[in-house]
């Protein structure tokens, strides 16, 4: 695989994660849409508090195998042991299965303590409860999308991930809050969803696994002592993602935690583009180690941050030019006290994106310890800043302290993915885009303090703005020849 099929690969494969993204964050919005809605602030930050558990939870009962094994199967896949490949998947099975029934057993003993001791909360309890048996599903579920990962094949994680998880799960809380059900429907929406995609998850793992299902003790061993830092850097993944809901409920009332989430959960978009390309990207380069095919990285890893930082811009200052009407628009009048929190996480999240795949890089060299370090940073920044910024300013509180910690954390992984490649990703081209989202926005935001703008009119500005930054990027050159031909292939694949 040279530097350009390898390019193609990334770019074809992230094209109909896009594809797929785009439809499953459009699912997922309208189940938070219709969770906020329905139950109100109070009601769903209940909601979040007992997803943020349960999704720790799988985590912990994984061991960072989901995380290891996409990069062992590529591996393998480079260096043609195929053999191996249905061992290691059927070895991490049987490791996985035993440790989430522990973990959903003890959750769902101490959920008194939980929702007494640490979050005040007594309508906690029976959410949890009912979440708690969500726990083996889920982490076979995150199993499943690692396998697929790993076999780099883009459509059956859309399939699973994007279309068949969000889209059961919206119909049922519909179904669920039509004949009444308030809280305890959407966790047993949640709870049916994710089992039915393990369900499918299976057929697609006989599909795809490599002599059946083996398990071996050498393989156990080898799988584990790669994955223990990446068990600790899972975690620590999770916590930057929940964490700050977590505090916000030892440290606030429900009703903030729930329109904290709405706020984090818009934030949250901008790297969801990153994510879709670092699906492909993290096997494709795992390949190129197992073929020793260094030389082709960095260029791969220029190209691919230069993608999704064009790509990714025009949202970011739409972010930071409309946040009150964003969430106004998706969420109603009462979420859109979080729009100063949106803002701010939104220029932690931009600062993510703009690293690019840095940490996939470390892990597909292996160095794993150096990866885990970066996230350590993350999480340690956040935790300490929210401790002291969360009672004194409450949510916007947490959002600086989350975004200080994607801001420390993001610039080490920077640091040490500069390191193992030999060179940073930016060029002058970057500058052509940062200048035409400014022009883009300078008379956008202008037009916004002007007219005061309302649900129509937020649209039409927004729009405006994407034409304008995509009208001067393309006037600038800030679009090059390889970056159309790339685009064909694109719009082959998902057209095909």
């Amino acid at each position: 695989m040279d530097g350009e099929e390898a390019l193609s690969k990334v770019g074809v494969g992230s094209a109909a994660i896009i594809a797929g993204f785009a439809i499953g964050i459009v699912l997922q919005y309208l189940i938070k849409v219709v969770l906020a809605r329905f139950l109100g602030p109070g009601s769903y930050g209940v909601f979040v508090q007992g997803l943020a558990l349960v999704q720790a939870a799988a985590i912990l009962s994984l061991f960072g195998l989901h995380m290891s094994l996409p990069r062992f199967i590529s591996y393998y896949k480079g260096k043609k042991e195929r053999r191996l490949i249905g061992e290691t998947a059927g070895t991490a099975l049987s490791i996985v299965i035993p440790s989430a029934i522990v973990v959903s057993s003890v959750l769902y003993l101490s959920s008194r303590w939980i929702s007494a001791t640490v979050f005040s909360e007594p309508a906690l309890v029976q959410p949890l409860q009912i979440f708690a048996l969500s726990v083996l599903p889920l982490s076979l579920f995150y199993l499943a999308v690692g396998f697929i990962r790993g076999r780099q094949n883009a459509r059956y994680k859309v399939y699973l991930d994007d279309l068949l998880f969000p889209g059961v799960e919206l119909v049922l809380v519909l179904v669920f809050f039509g004949l009444g059900y308030g809280v305890e429907g959407a966790i047993s929406a949640y709870l049916i969803s994710v089992s039915a995609v393990v369900i499918a998850s299976y057929w697609l793992y006989r599909k795809l696994a490599d002599g059946g299902f083996k398990v071996s003790k050498k393989t156990a061993r080898k799988l584990l002592f790669f994955s223990w830092p990446l068990f600790i850097l899972s975690i620590l993944t999770m916590a930057s993602k929940w964490i700050d809901v977590l505090m916000m409920g030892w440290l606030k009332e429900s009703v903030q935690v729930g329109v904290y989430e709405v706020a984090f959960a818009v934030a949250g978009v901008l790297p969801l583009f990153l994510s879709s390309l670092k699906y492909m990207f993290l096997p494709v380069i795992s390949e190129l180690y197992g073929k020793g095919d260094l030389g082709e990285i960095l260029e791969l890893y220029r190209t691919s941050t230069r993608w999704i930082f064009t790509l990714v811009l025009p949202l970011f200052a739409g972010m930071l030019i409309f946040p009150s009407e964003i969430l106004n628009v998706l969420f109603g009048q009462s979420y859109t006290a979080g729009a100063l929190a949106l803002a701010i996480l939104s220029i932690g999240y931009f600062f993510h994106v703009a690293v690019g795949p840095a940490g996939n890089i470390l892990l597909a060299s292996g160095k794993t310890r150096l990866l885990l370090f970066g996230m350590l940073v993350l999480t340690v920044v956040d935790v300490v800043l929210n401790l002291f910024l969360i009672p004194r300013y409450g949510m916007v509180g947490a959002a600086i302290a989350m975004t200080s910690g994607l801001l420390a954390g993001n610039a080490v992984l920077l640091f040490l993915a500069v390191r193992e490649v030999g060179g940073h990703p930016y060029t002058g081209k970057y500058l052509k885009s940062a200048v035409s989202v400014l022009v883009a926005s300078i008379p956008v935001y202008g037009l916004k303090m002007v007219i005061e703008p309302g649900l129509i009119e937020s649209v039409l500005l927004g729009v405006l703005l994407v034409l304008i930054y995509g009208s001067f990027l393309y006037l600038s050159g800030g679009v090059q020849k390889e970056d159309w031909q790339m685009m064909d292939e694109v719009v082959g694949a998902v057209r095909g």
